[in-house]
């Protein structure tokens, strides 16, 4: 039974399937037989689905695929779901389709969870990577900019204290989904995402329960070292994606400020 997991969430990504099929096989080749790799439909209309079918057709025990009843299109929050209750691994992680784990990623997130014991989740900072001339509606003429939570390096942090760092300091980011790495069986127990989040922001959700819940054993690398991982400029990061965060930002509020569940 493989000790973790890389859950990889699909809706019409064949644009990037195949790429990311390459990032995988980078991924499985660096850490050996100690992880699995769930790819799961969201109902994909394009060539997603027989794309990532043959990907777990053609590494049986270390790729599977996944899809909801009848193939439907149920959003980021149940895809996610879905991913963690089916997934073997102790620890999970998340890989989207558009983002990157640099090669060293994985092996400092372990060796972190080796390191103290009773951590329950890793965090690494990210790199909104926004040099990249293949995406030009992406920043163009931007910089890539390091991000993340405000903590000490390798040093385990008690909860609710990081947590409440993100929410009450200008600057502390909360992590990103790609950046964290945790234990399965603890976000199953705190009931996972609330499945009404099914577009943005179902990854705020889950991480600010984990950071209720668990020991954080700190952000496990330091400003331009190897071990960060890369994430592509987002919705949120770009200008047309604004009204669309706008309009799931109440929700997303509304949660945060209501009791876990």
């Amino acid at each position: 039974m493989p000790k973790y997991s890389i859950v990889v969430p699909l809706h019409n990504e064949q644009e990037n399937v195949t790429d990311l099929y390459d990032r995988l096989k980078a991924v499985m080749e660096a850490n050996g037989e100690t992880f699995e790799i769930v790819l799961v439909d969201d109902g994909s209309s394009d060539r997603s689905s027989e794309l990532a079918r043959g990907y777990a057709a053609t590494n049986p025990g270390r790729i599977r695929y996944l899809e909801h009843p009848g193939h439907a299109h149920r959003g980021t929050g149940p895809s996610r779901n879905l991913g963690l209750a089916s997934a073997t691994g102790a620890y999970a992680a998340f890989l989207d389709a558009d983002d990157v784990y640099l090669p060293d990623r994985l092996a400092w997130h372990m060796a972190a969870f080796e390191r103290h014991p009773r951590a329950r989740l890793v965090i690494s900072r990210e790199i909104y990577w926004r040099q990249w001339p293949s995406q030009e509606r992406d920043h163009p003429t931007g910089t890539d900019e390091i991000v993340g939570p405000q903590a000490r390096y390798d040093e385990p942090i008690e909860p609710p204290m990081l947590l409440r760092t993100a929410l009450e300091r200008r600057g502390a980011a909360m992590p990103g989904m790609c950046s964290v790495t945790f234990d399965r069986r603890l976000a199953l127990d705190l009931g996972a995402i609330p499945e009404h989040f099914t577009s943005q922001y179902e990854d705020q959700a889950l991480i600010a329960k984990l950071m209720l819940a668990a020991v954080d054993a700190g952000v496990v690398d330091a400003a331009g070292a190897p071990g960060h991982v890369l994430v592509a400029a987002l919705a949120l990061t770009d200008a047309k994606g604004g009204p669309r965060c706008a309009s799931v930002r109440p929700p997303a509020i509304t949660w945060t400020a209501a009791p876990a569940g």
